[in-house]
């Protein structure tokens, strides 16, 4: 038996797939032998046993949810003995053990392997724990370079080797090793690429249009797409280990195409970008194409921005927008602020008047010295008083708010809150603000 102090000890049981059940790996079997364990070397009523649990884990590193739960009990000195099956539950990296061995050591806490039958914490048990160890990272590390390996072989076979077939294609049904071309998603693929040829617009550009409209049912992002400019399966070509693999995919778009657009899009990353106000705001009210921006300069070397209907082929001047929208956008801004900041005054304002109420009345019913009243019911009149004083300069400066004074931080924020569309009537040059419901 162990000793007859109380002992606090927690189990640690941890699968990484399905298959293991099958080994005597499973958790409801490792908890099993944890609870036979307690039971057979520690006296009841002198210990308390929690067992954790992490399914679908890999031992490969420590970033497991519960893991990280006793690492943190462990540093907080939450318990004093931690029981495992075996030690690959545990870890299967040297380093990471060490890391466990150190942390244990430096606050008094035992660890015990049952199925090794030793105790860690003295030479021995240490000694024999690297050695474990070492074997299990070995096997992960050759069952590791063995998948390698047959991926390679895969991808020089012509085969897609990697679990998800990419945007743009599908497995194929007839043979599921290599992939076909999904129609729906390779034509905004190829709208994906030309667009960056033609730079008439930039990825974020692109995934907002592709969101608003609401293409394919999915979610859109500048990431998504700046990993799709970049991938070369587009044109064929598998890139795994630092290694091209031709061939494992039909060609969505050309080698050449697929050059020219990473070289225009890394042009385009270090052009100075000029202050478009209304990038992705502004749309066709005849097509509802989000507008491209576009510019020109005169002799003098003035910029003159505008905004162009890729659809329609009609541009306007940002200037033409601004004298329309502006106004508007700064009279909302006002309300906003306006709004925003008198309710919390206001707030105050009544909890001074309620204050001033309530002395009052405690004062008459229940005689309080008067002496102490009177000084706090001069502090809330003097409250009150600098709340009024901030409502009517709140009403002063609200006047001088203006939309044009906003950082480009602070106009894409307004935009996303309130800002549905500006739709712009090329025709009679008219700018009408959606706002948002």
């Amino acid at each position: 038996m162990e000793d007859k102090k109380f002992a606090r000890i927690i189990g640690y049981a941890r699968v990484s797939t399905s298959r293991q059940a099958n080994n005597g790996y499973n958790l409801d079997e490792q908890c099993k032998r944890i609870d036979q364990y307690v039971e057979l070397f520690f006296d009841k009523g002198k210990y308390s046993l929690e067992i954790y649990r992490d399914a679908g884990a890999s031992a490969k590193n420590l970033d497991r949810r519960e893991m990280s739960k006793i690492m943190k009990m462990a540093k907080n000195k939450k318990f004093d003995i931690l029981v495992i099956h075996n030690l690959d539950r545990l870890t299967r990296k040297v380093v990471d053990l060490g890391r466990l061995l150190t942390l244990f050591q430096e606050n008094d806490i035992k660890l015990i392997s049952i199925q090794e039958r030793f105790d860690m914490n003295t030479t021995h048990g240490k000694l024999i724990a690297n050695v474990l160890s070492s074997v299990a990272e070995w096997e992960l590390e050759t069952i590791r370079t063995r998948t390698q390996r047959a991926i390679i072989e895969a991808a020089e076979e012509g085969k897609y080797p990697k679990p998800r077939a990419p945007f743009g294609y599908r497995r194929d049904p007839e043979d599921n090793s290599h992939l076909i071309i999904r129609e729906d998603q390779a034509e905004i693929v190829r709208h994906a690429f030309q667009i960056m040829i033609d730079g008439s617009m930039t990825e974020f550009e692109y995934a907002l249009k592709l969101k608003q409209e609401k293409a394919l049912g999915r979610k859109w992002c500048d990431k998504l797409l700046y990993k799709m400019i970049r991938n070369k399966i587009y044109y064929g070509t598998l890139e795994l280990y630092g290694k091209d693999y031709p061939d494992c995919a039909p060609v969505i778009i050309s080698k050449s195409d697929f050059a020219k657009a990473n070289a225009m899009r890394s042009k385009s990353r270090t052009t100075v970008r000029h202050n478009y106000i209304y990038k992705n705001v502004a749309r066709c009210s005849k097509c509802g194409s989000y507008l491209t921006l576009t510019c020109t300069t005169n002799s003098r070397g003035q910029v003159f921005l505008y905004y162009k209907c890729p659809t329609c082929n009609k541009s306007i001047n940002q200037n033409l927008i601004t004298e329309q929208v502006e106004p508007l956008f700064s009279d909302k801004l006002q309300e906003v602020k306006y709004k925003k900041d008198m309710v919390k005054i206001q707030q105050q304002y009544h909890l001074a008047k309620s204050q001033i109420k309530r002395l009052s009345y405690a004062y008459v019913k229940y005689c309080l010295d008067e002496e102490t009243v009177s000084e706090l019911v001069l502090a809330a009149e003097m409250n009150k008083g600098r709340l009024e004083t901030d409502m009517q300069k709140l009403k002063r400066d609200v006047q001088t708010v203006n939309f044009m004074d906003l950082s480009r931080s602070e106009r894409i924020d307004f935009y996303r809150e309130y800002v549905d569309n500006i739709s712009i009537n090329f025709k009679s040059k008219d700018a009408k603000i959606h706002w948002k419901k």
